[in-house]
């Protein structure tokens, strides 16, 4: 079920809270005094700034950064929602109930597509740039799948609607406000896949008899036509894998290769368990992560048979809901299940080795997993019983997992720092907000008091 959801929403990016950032005094971040109403910006140094006296409470306390030192805050002040614009020394409220903007569709630096909701498709939607909140003049579909900003972030390029409700592919020019057709579509939503900066748009169309054709949609409007396909057994016979193109060979009986078409094309080994996996993430030039049809994760090489490293399941105990949580950012851990039929447990494998580092039984409260961050040297594992586990690691060396029992004092951990550190929020009694560095388990107050930590969005 979940290959299938994926395949046909080519389903790869969703907003989660950041895990790794850049842990420098010039990044800045945002917090509400439970006691007082008033928000606050402050950094590692310990600088605070008052941005809000009073009046802020702490109902849907979001936020999307869009710099290290600027995030678009949705905030309740003096009984009202408005999406903000905050910086280090001063906040301007962009909109306020009746137009409300909560969720991100696509970020770049310094800039920002915001929808008010995901499902309702399409949607209105406003670009943020340079101080300035403009509603795009196409309603687009309201899937982070379907949108990027293009590299610079001079244009933002979207699957959307025209005044007669026909699909078409927009390119915004973010400076003009203009929007210019790459290709319109007709009244059926078609199933797009763009690469990283949207540049190229692969389409999948269904047609009898079981047969899918694809193609490769430029922005200057010109088609590469893939060609037909047998799909009644099996679907998939491409994917976008970032900006390079998985293609699969129309059958595999037994042992087959599959090609990653870019400017360095490579080929890799695929099975019977394998055949049309979703490619997760590329582990290196000669190693591919893949989803097969089953949950099952596996190792594709160049020069060896596929590898099966474990399961994803969406278990009720499961923390995770798509296979890209599953994998860190930095391609080096997975976390599986160790029984797809009757799961029991999960570990946290190292995709390097394929050793399992931590492992952790679900089924056996009060110490089963509940969340994960990963961050740039460092995750951290949530318990359900307020204990946490962070794994420490470099680039050499075996990995070194510390337990952080809950203690008097709940901690709640919200994000992760380079150089090993986490920021938490010190709750029942609250007491502030602290930098913990795990290497040398020191702790600094940021902010002392009871505050509460603002959840900054971002798109992986």
């Amino acid at each position: 079920m979940l290959f299938r959801v994926l395949l046909a929403l080519f389903v790869w990016c969703a907003f989660i809270p950041v895990a790794a950032a850049q842990g420098t005094p010039d990044r800045w971040y945002f917090a509400f005094n439970k006691d007082s109403g008033s928000l606050v910006a402050y950094n590692l140094d310990g600088l605070t700034n008052v941005l809000i006296e009073k009046g802020v409470t702490g109902m849907n306390a979001i936020g999307t950064r869009i710099s290290d030192d600027a995030a678009l805050l949705l905030l309740r002040v003096n009984e009202q929602f408005g999406l903000y614009h905050a910086t280090p020394f001063q906040v301007t409220r962009l909109v306020g109930e009746d137009g409300i903007l909560q969720v991100p569709l696509a970020i770049t630096d310094g800039a920002a597509v915001m929808v008010n909701q995901y499902d309702r498709q399409p949607v209105y939607a406003s670009l943020f740039k340079e101080g300035r909140l403009t509603p795009l003049p196409q309603r687009v579909v309201g899937l982070t799948t379907v949108t990027r900003f293009s590299q610079d972030g001079a244009f933002v390029r979207a699957l959307g609607t025209d005044e007669n409700g026909g699909f078409v592919l927009w390119n915004f020019d973010t400076t003009s406000g203009e929007a210019s057709a790459v290709l319109t579509f007709g009244a059926d939503m078609p199933l797009l896949r763009p690469d990283g900066y949207g540049e190229r748009w692969m389409q999948r169309q269904t047609l009898a008899d079981g047969q899918a054709s694809y193609r490769i949609i430029h922005l200057d409007g010109t088609i590469e036509e893939l060609g037909d396909f047998d799909e009644s057994q099996v679907a998939g016979s491409f994917y976008m894998l970032g900006d390079e193109l998985v293609a699969y060979p129309p059958v595999c009986e037994g042992t087959c290769s599959f090609e990653v078409r870019s400017s360095a094309p490579r080929s890799f080994q695929a099975d019977s368990a394998t055949f049309r996996s979703l490619p997760v993430a590329a582990l290196s030039t000669d190693s591919l992560l893949l989803l097969n049809r089953d949950d099952a994760f596996y190792i594709a090489r160049q020069n060896a048979a596929p590898q099966f490293v474990g399961s994803f399941t969406r278990d009720r105990f499961h923390v995770f809901s798509a296979s890209f949580q599953a994998v860190s950012p930095d391609r080096r851990w997975l976390m599986v299940v160790d029984d797809r039929e009757k799961p029991t447990r999960h570990d946290l494998v190292d995709l390097t080795t394929q050793d399992i580092v931590a492992s952790y039984d679900f089924s056996k409260p009060p110490a089963y997993l509940k969340q994960v961050l990963y961050g740039d040297g460092l995750i951290a594992f949530k318990l359900n019983n307020g204990a946490h586990d962070f794994v420490l690691y470099d680039a050499d060396g075996a990995p070194t997992v510390i337990h952080q029992p809950r203690g008097e004092n709940i901690r709640v951990y919200f994000e992760l720092l380079p150089g090993q550190q986490a920021l938490y929020r010190a709750a029942n009694p609250y007491s502030g907000i602290i930098r913990h560095d795990l290497k040398t388990g020191t702790e600094t107050p940021l902010l002392e008091g009871a505050w509460e930590y603002i959840t900054l969005l971002t798109l992986r």
